[in-house]
């Protein structure tokens, strides 16, 4: 079994394998940067014949409120707009019952949301399109500073994870032959999970569903 780990710079992550039967391998992919997410989707249907599993478990965090237009718009291209895009890059090199796995926050949870936003985001129905739609019109409302009395969410970074829980439920509907999902680790000991406070006391059961979206 062959595992990459890659980043923005492709360096050596010092990732560790339990296993002797995994190999580790190192590479460069950026979430803002399509032409390095095509490449290496190439690369592994050149070398290896195709993907079986995909974790997207990068994201930004700027933990503010008053986070600036630009760090609201890297939040979004990054842990929504990217997130799909490396799905989009990798789907057709998927083998049969591959597994894509998206790596959300219950920052996403729609009880966030106002009551008519969460029905749109509900909509069985609704495509792509109209996801982008509804983060777009965020984006407008957070540009006049209207967000939060237009039903959005106090923080970007809560819009930008339901948005990826809403496009991971429209790929799983559109590839019915993957498994695809996506999960809350809970409290990670990164440099985005300490913005949000020290490790709890207490460890429970991690769940790895995602309830209300």
């Amino acid at each position: 079994m062959v595992l990459y780990a890659v980043s923005r710079t492709g360096a050596n992550l010092d990732t560790k394998s339990a296993s002797k039967a995994v190999e580790v391998r190192y590479d460069k992919l950026s979430l803002t940067d399509k032409a390095s997410m095509t490449a290496l989707a190439a690369r592994l249907q050149k070398e290896h014949g195709g993907c079986d599993v995909l974790i997207n478990n990068a994201g930004v965090y700027h933990y503010s409120e008053d986070a600036t237009l630009a760090q609201q718009k890297e939040m979004l291209d990054v842990n929504y707009r990217g997130t799909l895009a490396v799905c989009q890059a990798f789907l057709p090199i998927m083998r049969e019952k591959a597994r894509i796995v998206n790596v959300s926050s219950q920052s996403g949870l729609l009880k966030y949301f106002s009551p008519s936003l969460q029905a749109r985001f509900r909509n069985p129905d609704k495509t792509l399109q109209d996801v982008e739609s509804l983060v777009q019109e965020y984006e407008d409302a957070a540009a006049q500073g209207i967000a939060r009395e237009s039903g959005w969410p106090r923080m970007t970074y809560f819009t930008s994870k339901a948005a990826e829980n809403a496009i991971t439920s429209i790929l799983a509907r559109e590839n019915p032959g993957f498994f695809i999902n996506c999960c809350c680790p809970g409290w990670v000991g990164t440099d985005l999970g300490n913005q949000a406070g020290a490790a709890p006391k207490t460890v429970g059961k991690r769940s790895c569903s995602m309830e209300d979206t």
